[in-house]
């Protein structure tokens, strides 16, 4: 099967250039958007006649979960010529490739015909678009990738398009609080599967790549130590939880339903939250010898289940009921996917996507829907509930349960039982302590003198990356002006390189793979802030209104920190973590926290200064 065929796929993007490059009308947005997502749907049925007449390879030995043959295409590789470091751009198609292209090409002809209705004369018309075909590129990376790093720059995409359909109404603060909200989680939890493909390049040689896995060849014979499976799969799994609102990530589904109910449906109902699923079937071959994540996947799915029907049962709007049951129905999935029924996961994403982009949809109209309903006569529907066979007292205290949302809201006291603000007071007075960081670097400059011989440049990288987070969390509590944090922000860029040199020269390499981007982003966010009236940033400023050039300056830093792979900075990561992953794995922690924080400084700078309500308008 010839490469070329899967052009069509690249489609969206190409018009997300264009998009972002040119104004256009709607009627001309709603012309241009066909020539954007049909080819792709039309290039499925050709895909679909290669994999079941003409398939490249067929394996009669598979295991039970997988299909009967799939198909692998190699494009190129890319050798940065840094010790184990070659990106393989890689194409793999089997079973689920095809639903997920399949519902990917689909529901975005559908969501993007009722758009042009549902958005008539919104003044983010065009702006929805774009994020829309930057979201079916991620999407058909994550369907077609052939190895973990492709998979890993489709689920970035997936992340920050989702990011910005939930602040899609920027002069609104909750939506933009809630997106900062959601966006943090999927920082911390991406943090997992950046780790399990730098993991698949150093320690699995190719085991990242998912033709590997699907010849059902044993990946122990490549790992000296069985140990890294299990690391493999919990770091999976934090990337899977994270993306698809599993324990403890229960209750963001329901926060993102704040953008426009189309992207809702193709969002939260029907694609970007079964991406942890997809992720779990397309690694199964890493992490299935683990009993212990076996174990965590079929717990964390019964939980999930459970409290998401508990709590879906109490709310009072119908996007926040769907968002709960769609939760509680990956928590099923879950569960399918560790106990290895993996053609039943397969139709139940199939039938549970269309299912709740339908319900999603026509949500606006839940009132004609229901008056049809009870024009048909149906008024035998069954009244029966569990809940009618408890004492009253246990029915009160589940109701308060459900209500607290499991006191798993970050807003709520949840497990700690003592407020968010008070715990964000509490880490600013001790981050901003002097004594802090003269005590937590010090304790990390002795730590390195007792790993080892003595190193003059081991105890710098401590000291160095001691500094990096310290200054990263500081900048992240900070309630100074912008332009003072980002000059902090700078300092720590120079402290996280430095510290990663220091523990391996070689590294040089990635340094400034990641400095090509990384600096023009700087200076063009340094641009955006020097000149501000005055923000606080302890409320949402709304300067787009009155600085939309600054504001535009600050977006582009934003995508460059954020580490899409639109720029150098997501290749460099890679590379850089992957030059200390064996060497030390402390340092290894320290900057992956680094890395971590920095797209929530830029993300926190960019919507507290120039998104949400605006306290003021200068006139």
């Amino acid at each position: 099967m010839s490469k070329y065929f899967f052009i069509p796929y690249l489609f969206p993007f190409i018009f997300f250039i264009i998009f972002l490059a040119f104004k256009f009308k709607e009627k001309r947005i709603q012309t241009l958007c066909w020539f954007a997502l049909l080819p792709p749907f039309i290039a499925n049925f050709v895909v679909l006649y290669f994999y079941i007449i003409e398939p490249n390879t067929s394996f009669t030995n598979l295991s039970t979960h997988l299909p009967n043959h799939f198909i692998s295409i190699k494009l190129f590789e890319i050798d940065i010529g840094a010790q184990h470091h070659h990106f393989g751009f890689s194409l793999f198609i089997d079973q689920l490739s095809l639903i997920v292209i399949f519902l990917t090409s689909y529901l975005s002809i559908i969501v993007a015909r009722l758009s042009h209705t549902y958005l008539h004369r919104e003044p983010g018309y065009q702006r929805f678009y774009r994020t829309i075909f930057l979201f079916i590129t991620g999407m058909y990376l994550i369907g077609l990738a052939g190895n973990l790093d492709l998979f890993f720059a489709g689920w970035e995409l997936v992340g920050f398009s989702s990011f910005l359909l939930i602040a899609f109404y920027r002069n609104r603060s909750q939506p933009v609080k809630n997106a900062f909200r959601i966006y943090s989680i999927y920082r911390f939890a991406d943090t997992g599967l950046l780790l399990s493909a730098i993991a698949g390049h150093v320690i699995s040689k190719n085991a990242d790549h998912f033709e590997i896995l699907a010849q059902g060849k044993s990946i122990l014979e490549n790992v000296d130590n069985p140990m890294w499976l299990t690391f493999l799969g919990f770091a999976v799994l934090l990337s899977a939880i994270g993306k698809s609102g599993q324990f403890p990530f229960l209750n963001w589904p329901a926060r993102a339903m704040e953008g426009p109910t189309p992207s809702s449906a193709i969002f939260y109902g029907a694609l970007s939250i079964h991406c942890g699923v997809i992720l779990l079937l397309r690694t199964y071959g890493l992490w299935k010898s683990s009993e212990a994540v076996v174990i965590s996947i079929c717990v964390i799915g019964g939980l999930s289940t459970v409290l998401a029907s508990g709590i879906g049962r109490i709310q009072s709007n119908i996007k926040g009921r769907i968002a709960y049951a769609t939760v509680a129905q990956i928590g099923i999935m879950f569960i399918e996917v560790a106990l290895g029924f993996h053609q039943l996961v397969l139709f139940h994403i199939l039938a549970h996507s269309l299912l709740r982009c339908y319900q999603l949809l026509i949500s606006p109209s839940v009132i004609v829907e229901t008056i049809k309903v009870l024009n048909r006569n149906v008024t035998n529907q069954s009244s029966f509930s569990f809940e009618s066979y408890l004492p009253e007292r246990i029915k009160v205290t589940l109701y308060n349960f459900a209500f607290q949302e499991a006191f798993l809201s970050v807003s709520e006291r949840g497990f700690f039982f003592v407020s968010l603000i008070k715990w964000k007071l509490f880490f600013r007075r001790i981050m901003f302590s002097s004594w802090t960081s003269v005590v937590f670097i010090s304790v990390l400059a002795v730590q390195s003198l007792l790993i080892g011989p003595i190193n003059s440049f081991r105890v710098f990288a401590y000291v160095f990356a001691g500094l990096d987070v310290i200054i990263s969390i500081q900048c992240l509590l900070s309630l100074e002006h912008p332009k003072v944090i980002w000059k902090k922000f700078l300092g720590s860029q120079f402290s996280f390189l430095i510290s990663i040199y220091l523990v391996n020269p070689e590294s040089l390499t990635g340094v400034w793979l990641y400095s090509i981007s990384a600096i023009p982003c700087w200076i063009l966010g340094y641009i955006a802030l020097r000149k501000l009236d005055n923000p606080n940033m302890k409320i949402y400023n709304g300067f787009y209104i009155t600085s939309p050039k600054r504001a535009h300056y600050m977006f582009l830093s934003f995508i460059g920190f954020a580490g899409l792979p639109l720029t150098t900075i997501f290749w460099a990561e890679d590379i850089l973590l992957g030059q200390i992953f064996l060497i030390d794995p402390e340092i290894l922690f320290l900057t992956t926290l680094s890395l971590m924080l920095n797209g929530l400084i830029v993300a926190r700078v960019l919507v507290k200064t120039f998104w949400g309500f605006p306290t003021y308008v200068k006139i």
